[in-house]
C-alpha cells in the first residue's frame, strides 16, 4: 500500500480536509473533511482529489431557487400568466400581449436584476406601463399599494394639469377614495368632487 498523502488543511470545493481516518472497505483512503456549511463528512481520497465531491451533500441543494424562494415564485407566477392559455390569469396578460423579455425567460437572470434594483420582502413586480411587457426598463419593486394605483383599469382624473388615480387624488386631499368615486357616479364634475370639502360628522351629545 502507497503512502498516504496528506491532505489535511486543503480546500477541495465546500470541503476541507481536517484528518485522515482510515480506510472504507474496499481499501479507499478515507479522509474527515468539514464543509462550509458547519458540517463532518467522510470522503474517499480519490472522490476528493478528481472533483467529484465537493461538499456533504449541501452543494445540491444550494441553489438560487432554494436561497430566493420569493423571488423565484414572483418569477414563475409572471412567467406563467404570460406563457399558458391554461393560467386563470393569461388572459389579462399573455392573452392580450404582455411578454417577458427574453433575458428574463431564465431565473438567473431576473434574480440577478431584482437583487441589483430594490428588491424587498413584501414588495412585488410591478409593470410602470400596463399596457408593455416585463423588461427592466419597464418593471420595479412596489408595494401593494403602489400598484392598486397602476393597475389599468384605474379611473384616472385629470385637474390642473396632472394625471392621477383615484386613490392617488383622495391620499393627496385627504378624502376617501370611495366619497370621490361616489360624487363622480352622482355626475359631479372632477373639479367639484375634488374641491369640494367633506363634511365633519356631529357628534351628538
Amino acid at each position: 500500500m502507497g503512502k498516504v498523502i496528506d491532505l489535511t488543511g486543503q480546500r477541495f470545493g465546500r470541503l476541507v480536509a481536517v484528518k485522515f481516518t482510515g480506510h472504507d472497505k474496499n481499501r479507499h483512503r478515507l479522509w474527515e473533511c468539514r464543509c462550509d456549511c458547519g458540517k463532518m463528512v467522510k470522503v474517499n481520497t480519490s472522490s476528493l482529489r478528481s472533483g467529484n465531491t465537493k461538499s456533504c451533500g449541501c452543494l445540491m441543494t444550494d441553489t438560487p431557487i432554494t436561497r430566493y424562494p420569493r423571488i423565484y415564485n414572483s418569477w414563475k407566477s409572471m412567467f406563467n400568466r404570460c406563457n399558458y392559455p391554461s393560467h386563470v390569469a393569461y388572459k389579462r396578460y399573455g392573452g392580450r400581449g404582455i411578454s417577458i423579455c427574453k433575458e428574463w425567460m431564465r431565473f438567473e437572470e431576473f434574480l440577478d436584476w431584482a437583487l441589483k434594483n430594490g428588491y424587498e420582502d413584501g414588495l412585488t413586480i410591478d409593470r410602470i406601463d400596463n399596457n408593455k411587457g416585463y423588461s427592466p426598463e419597464n418593471c420595479r419593486w412596489a408595494t401593494k399599494k403602489v400598484q392598486c394605483n397602476n393597475r389599468r383599469n384605474n379611473h384616472f382624473l385629470e385637474y390642473k394639469g396632472k394625471s392621477k388615480t383615484i386613490g392617488e387624488w383622495a391620499a393627496l386631499l385627504g378624502i376617501r377614495p370611495g366619497t370621490l368615486y361616489h360624487r363622480l357616479m352622482m355626475g359631479w364634475s372632477i373639479e367639484k368632487a375634488l374641491e369640494t370639502p367633506v363634511k365633519k360628522q356631529t357628534k351628538h351629545k
